[in-house]
């Protein structure tokens, strides 16, 4: 909104929109065994690239039309798989006005089979002890509009002639871990070497590409057992997802 200034007003007189609207929606969840799958994300992200948009539905809440362009999961030792999206859109969401509460059940949700950090497998190539493992994924966007005399208000969305939403590389990928006894990984020093898979369980698997080590730690006290490592990783793609 940019306001609209005139002489002898000690504030504006009015303030009107000259641009289209952005929104940016974070959803925080568990990981389940079904529904959340490489082969799903990846249909999206491909999506993305092509600056082609999907209907977001959180019921009740709100749907809309927008673009999945961040993930990350966490798992830690004893804890449930948690996921993290982040929708990134053009226009205004159509932001549901329905009277049920949030913390009703909806769609079977107590049904759901949540995975947690035994569901974990393939991590053995980073450590035998790790204790806690983050994955992260972010695609770099950018909004590439016309100049026209289209009034970027509705919330249907806006036409695709007007204005482009489109993904562009290179991406972000990460993987960090921390743990007592992690090892380097022998192939994360080479730029362009993968990374060995990472399966969370329940269908989704990720390997960074064109990864390389980041940062690694260590440090002992005594009396403990061991000591504590860290590693990090990061990449600018996911295998499974291009």
């Amino acid at each position: 909104m940019e306001p609209i200034l005139g002489l002898g007003l000690l504030k504006g007189a009015n303030q009107a929109q000259r641009g289209f609207e952005t929104f940016k929606i974070d959803v925080k969840c568990f990981l389940t065994a079904s529904g959340m799958t490489t082969s799903g994300f990846r249909s999206i992200f491909l999506d993305v690239e092509k600056g082609i948009d999907r209907v977001i539905l959180m019921n009740p809440g709100f749907n809309a039309q927008a673009f999945l362009t961040g993930l990350t999961i966490d798992s830690s030792v004893g804890e449930f798989t948690e996921v993290g999206l982040t929708f990134q859109g053009i226009g205004n969401p159509d932001i549901s006005t329905s009277t049920a509460q949030i913390g009703t059940d909806v769609g079977g949700a107590a049904a759901a089979t949540v995975l947690d950090s035994s569901n974990v497998t393939s991590v053995d190539s980073f450590g035998t002890t790790v204790k806690n493992a983050k994955f992260s994924f972010q695609m770099k966007t950018e909004t590439i509009a016309q100049i026209s005399t289209q009034v970027f208000t509705n919330s249907t969305g806006i036409p695709a002639s007007r204005v482009k939403f489109i993904a562009k590389p290179p991406y972000q990928a990460s993987l960090s871990f921390e743990g007592s006894s992690l090892i380097q990984i022998t192939n994360a020093t080479n730029r362009g070497a993968p990374l060995p898979a990472l399966d969370f369980g329940g269908g989704m698997s990720v390997t960074l590409q064109n990864a390389v080590l980041k940062s690694f730690s260590t440090s002992q006290t005594p009396g403990e057992i061991g000591a504590a490592f860290s590693a990090s990783y990061e990449g600018t793609s996911v295998s499974e997802f291009f």
